[in-house]
């Protein structure tokens, strides 16, 4: 039996204490769960349309994953709520080549709407990253602005490029979509270790994606904010919580 020293305590105490003052390095040091996504169709997680998803104003959006790779030919989306026809509320996605984060948005389910970061990420492939999204539907000078971050923990945010602005006060379609991590276009392959949906720019969050709250090989769990997520499965590889 291992026999605890006071220095040896001492040290665990101080590395808990550390990593309990930050969320996402409390995730790291004691939960490790993960969705698996392989980029294949048929394969993501989704909630149903309700009351407290449908945004139509102010919206904040993070999301700690790992894209392997991050550059591709095509689109990556991260989290959307986009029904297509004329169901598009919005999508959080990476440019293809470029890996700028970008974000879309309707204001009648049809029209779309975009402004990407003004920088790309430089990230390893494979590598878990924080990414963030807010749009602002009206910035006091007769516009929106959207904007984007980093971080290293997901409670820090550095801002990446400039602020980015559209003409006109906007908002957001209250479309009947699901929530959904990826969902049925533009697969990336990659590992999702959390998402959450806010509604305001710092506001409540009224959707949260975190696999630690469940255990390995689950296809449905009830999240700490009500709602139902399921992982959608098809072929093999699978989506699979890890």
């Amino acid at each position: 039996m291992t026999h605890w020293t006071a220095s040896w305590r001492s040290a665990w105490t101080a590395r808990w204490r550390s990593a309990w003052k930050t969320p996402g390095l409390v995730q790291n040091f004691l939960w490790n769960r993960l969705l698996y996504l392989p980029g294949i169709a048929g394969n993501y997680a989704s909630t149903p349309d309700s009351a407290a998803v449908s945004i139509t104003g102010d919206i904040d959006i993070r999301i700690r994953l790992a894209l392997n790779p991050w550059i591709k030919p095509t689109p990556q989306v991260l989290i959307q709520k986009n029904g297509g026809a004329s169901q598009l509320s919005w999508l959080f996605y990476v440019f293809s080549f470029g890996t700028r984060p970008a974000f879309e948005w309707t204001v009648d389910g049809t029209t779309q709407l975009d402004l990407a970061s003004s920088e790309v990420l430089v990230f390893a492939d494979g590598s878990a990253q924080w990414l963030r999204v807010t749009l602002d539907v009206d910035n006091g000078a007769v516009g929106h602005d959207a904007k984007f971050y980093t971080s290293e923990n997901g409670l820090n945010w550095s801002q990446l490029g400039t602020t980015q602005t559209g003409v006109g006060v906007t908002s957001i379609f209250d479309s009947s979509a699901d929530l959904e991590i990826t969902g049925t276009i533009f697969l990336p392959t990659s590992k999702i270790y959390y998402a959450e949906v806010r509604n305001g720019i710092d506001g409540p969050v009224v959707a949260k994606f975190d696999p630690n709250k469940t255990t390995p090989g689950a296809t449905s769990f009830v999240s700490s904010t009500g709602e139902t997520w399921t992982i959608n499965q098809s072929g093999s590889p699978k989506a699979e919580i890890q």
